[in-house]
């Protein structure tokens, strides 16, 4: 069962990355899967259903990414903040490894789709992000709550923006681009839990 829905998330995201939110109809997930309609509707009760789920699981699949790279090089002799670069840049290349996956989430992200219920839902929010929060709050000190996630969140949002400026050829990837943008995400990180605090 998780399989035939994995494969439906999968199909979603390519799909979407491909001829974007507007223009899915569940006759166009159903006929790429090779499945009836009926088919799909036993699994989700509609579009917006498989959407959110689609997006929630590429959220999770994405920050389960950061978390495990985080607690990696967490525990180093490095700074923080450079322990900070070389994670976004894992991300970074995970995302470009992944071009489906990271125009998938920037565009639901940018539609009404990405609702606060939704957000509420996010691995952020929940107890598996906690050895995370931890190391930033033993490094970069306590953040309430509520701020610690929406610093990660809010960080994740430029990381995908400029993702996929990058794929459209809006800005050419290069290593010093990628290193100058990492760091920015370390200092963005850093201030607002520092303004938090």
């Amino acid at each position: 069962m998780n399989d035939i829905k994995d494969s439906y998330y999968r199909s979603v995201m390519e799909i979407v990355s491909e001829i974007g939110l507007g223009n899915l109809t569940v006759r166009t997930i159903s006929a790429r899967m090779g499945v009836t309609e009926a088919a799909l509707y036993r699994h989700f009760p509609g579009k917006e259903v498989l959407l959110r789920e689609s997006y929630i699981m590429a959220e999770r699949e994405l920050w389960e990414h950061f978390m495990r790279s985080l607690l990696i090089n967490g525990f180093s002799q490095r700074s923080f903040e450079e322990i900070l670069d070389t994670v976004w840049k894992a991300t970074f290349d995970y995302l470009q490894g992944d071009p489906a996956l990271a125009v998938f989430m920037h565009r639901y992200r940018a539609s009404s789709l990405h609702t606060r219920d939704v957000q509420e839902q996010s691995i952020l929010r929940s107890n598996a992000f906690a050895p995370v929060f931890r190391i930033f709050s033993g490094n970069l000190g306590e953040l309430p709550d509520k701020e610690r996630a929406a610093s990660l969140d809010a960080a994740m949002e430029i990381c995908l923006v400029y993702i996929n400026r990058v794929l459209r050829g809006d800005l050419s990837r290069d290593q010093s681009t990628d290193d100058e943008a990492c760091r920015f995400l370390s200092r963005l990180l850093s201030m607002r839990t520092a303004a938090c605090g």
